[in-house]
């Protein structure tokens, strides 16, 4: 798509949309992927799993998205993407752009990844639907 070789459609119909490009395995470097973007205070960002992506139409991602709550969209957009029949796991990052000072970061795991006990499986919460 970025080539303009495929059309959105195209893409989603492809049998290499879920090639895994790279890896984080303990062996090799990764190489990260540095994509500029133009961010104003007031702006929000998602970063999410194409248990999502895949399942939500970017129609439907926009309002769930808005409002004041970050942790209430990110709940939002995983539920939906639960409720449209995910059949894969969804991870849902959302962040906000403000005008403040830069946050200095110490290397400090936080949430679910601070301890994997808070990690669900969502088919243990909530049944696949059959499509």
């Amino acid at each position: 798509m970025d080539a303009g070789r495929l059309t959105p459609e195209e893409a989603a119909a492809s049998p290499y949309k879920n090639v895994v490009l790279q890896a984080v395995d303990g062996e090799h470097v990764p190489v990260p992927v540095v994509q500029p973007l133009d961010l104003r205070p007031g702006d929000r960002l998602l970063l999410c799993s194409d248990g999502m992506s895949d399942v939500l139409p970017h129609a439907r991602i926009a309002p769930l998205l808005s409002g004041d709550s970050r942790s209430m969209a990110a709940e939002r957009l995983v539920r939906a993407a639960v409720d449209a029949g995910t059949r894969d796991n969804v991870t849902v990052v959302v962040a906000d752009v403000v005008d403040a000072p830069a946050v200095v970061g110490n290397g400090l795991v936080l949430g679910a990844g601070a301890d994997l006990r808070n990690v669900v499986d969502p088919v243990a919460v909530r049944p696949l639907r059959s499509a």
